[in-house]
């Protein structure tokens, strides 16, 4: 059993292309928020002047990008040392497509998990044997299930506004 949490946040002063570019080395066609709600969501441009026009424009896989990023930043990057989080997962929920005041916006919903570095070397500390023996299928069914209950999870949202593309076939 993992211990569910609240969704981690970024401040929203910190401008989210500005953030991915200087840390990630990456650069999106994005402006607006960190996507927490309709009022602070991604906007994804596709008249981004870093948009090819050589090549179809893919918003779909920009959204996506940017949820790893954004699930990185929250739990690696704006986090202290031994709250820093390893071993991220994140599953796909589901998916909501809004029209509102002539803007259309794409939430997607994801499970993440993860767990602290604090709680890991905790966690393999208690693995060893002190005689370096190998663990009995008891002694390692107890640790993958101290992990498992050591484990974060929380359910979280991306709002992007897809105006810019949505309708292009």
């Amino acid at each position: 059993m993992s211990i569910d949490i609240q969704a981690p946040r970024i401040s929203s002063e910190k401008n989210p292309k500005k953030v991915i570019r200087s840390i990630f080395q990456s650069d999106l066609p994005i402006s607006g928020g960190w996507g927490y709600s309709k009022e602070n969501a991604v906007i994804i441009n596709k008249e981004d002047p870093i948009v090819s026009k050589n090549i179809p424009f893919d918003g779909v896989s920009i959204e996506y990008n940017f949820v790893e990023l954004r699930i990185h930043a929250e739990l690696q990057i704006f986090r202290a040392g031994s709250e820093r989080c390893t071993g991220i997962e994140w599953n796909f929920l589901k998916q909501s497509l809004k029209n509102h005041e002539g803007r259309y916006y794409d939430v997607l919903f994801f499970e993440v998990t993860a767990i602290s570095f604090a709680e890991l070397k905790i966690l393999e500390k208690e693995r060893k044997n002190k005689d370096g023996s190998q663990l009995s299928k008891a002694e390692l069914k107890f640790c993958i299930d101290k992990k498992d209950s050591k484990t974060i999870r929380y359910t979280t949202e991306y709002w992007f506004d897809i105006s810019s593309f949505y309708g292009d076939c």
